[in-house]
């Protein structure tokens, strides 16, 4: 981050005191975010179930005071290493709301399908224009929210679906989802709309875009009066997503982001029935695979690169990254 001359637009949010403690020290800009439940004594914080899951719903609190207060905010993990200024890349998309890394692990099938030549996308890549079929796989490690409306209510939906483990959404299906983490409640936002198209395929925001439409409350405040006729479609093209309307309700309530009066969104700002998202170019923003295993360690194109696709957990994570030429 000082290599690249960021240092003053960025901080660290630290989960226990003694991070803080240790950050403060060496007058490094940080945020507090210790909690409770993320003291709790265990191997690593992914094995606190309840921890984690709180964990995940503060990452999207964290990103709600932010544009709330109508600044962009752009996230990475702990184990995401900057190596370039991302503003070039970024400034193409910027017509979306929301952005994430993605799990694709081919650069020429995302680039491909990025020119919208075949309906079926490979594992983890199906998300261009175009595809209506294949799996989709959304990255939480790097992460761009603009303070748009769209991007608040999303925002506010990911932390009302990670913070109910007994869930009841709108149209009155029950599921557990004690196992959802951070990663998995936006993933699940995103497959809920991002094929809710006339043919059922991914649309872009214009033609030859990578900015995707994602339409997640169809039917908007005017089918609020019947939200069981949403339910008609067995695949559930029609329904809302579970926490879009829960989630806008605390945004005007003033319950998440920053308050002002008549909440953390305008009065006069209309619920969003859809955003526009972009997954970022798997070129430029490097998973482990494509960075240790296709490139040989090699800068290239990347811009930040996230340790996933990595054996051994944390302590395999750290070997890479002493291991890793120029990071």
């Amino acid at each position: 981050v000082y290599r690249l001359g960021k240092e003053r637009s960025a901080a660290i949010a630290a989960l226990d005191r003694n991070f803080v403690a240790a950050l403060v020290a060496e007058r490094l800009p940080c945020l507090e975010l210790v909690h409770p439940l993320l003291e709790r004594p265990a191997a690593n914080l992914r094995s606190n179930v309840t921890g984690f899951r709180r964990f995940g719903a503060m990452k999207a609190s964290l990103v709600l005071s932010f544009i709330t207060r109508g600044r962009d905010v752009l996230l990475s993990d702990v184990d995401v290493v900057w190596i370039r200024d991302p503003e070039a890349v970024l400034r193409p998309l910027m017509e979306a709301d929301v952005m994430s890394s993605t799990d694709c692990t081919s650069i020429t099938a995302d680039e491909t399908y990025a020119r919208g030549e075949r309906e079926v996308g490979p594992a983890r890549c199906a998300y261009m224009p175009g595809n209506r079929a294949g799996h989709a796989a959304f990255n939480t490690g790097v992460l761009y929210f603009r303070a748009t409306t769209a991007a608040k209510a999303f925002a506010a939906a990911w932390r009302v679906r990670l913070l109910s483990v007994a869930e009841q959404d709108e149209l009155h299906y029950v599921r557990t989802t004690e196992y959802v983490d951070d990663q998995y409640a936006f993933n699940l936002l995103l497959w809920h709309g991002f094929r809710n198209h006339p043919g059922g395929a991914v649309t872009s925001t214009r033609p030859r875009s990578r900015v995707i439409s994602v339409v997640v409350d169809p039917k908007g405040s005017a089918g609020e009066a019947n939200v069981q006729a949403a339910a008609e479609d067995a695949r559930g093209a029609r329904r809302t997503a579970f926490g879009w309307r829960s989630g806008w309700k605390q945004l005007v309530e003033g319950k998440v982001g920053v308050s002002r009066p008549g909440g953390a969104v305008g009065a006069d700002e209309a619920r969003p029935t859809s955003f526009a998202f972009a997954p970022l170019p798997a070129r430029f923003f490097c998973s482990g695979h494509v960075y240790w295993v296709q490139q040989g360690g090699e800068r290239r194109d990347c811009v930040a690169v996230h340790t996933t696709f990595t054996e051994g957990g944390d302590t395999g994570k750290v070997w890479r990254l002493r291991g890793g030429r120029g990071l």
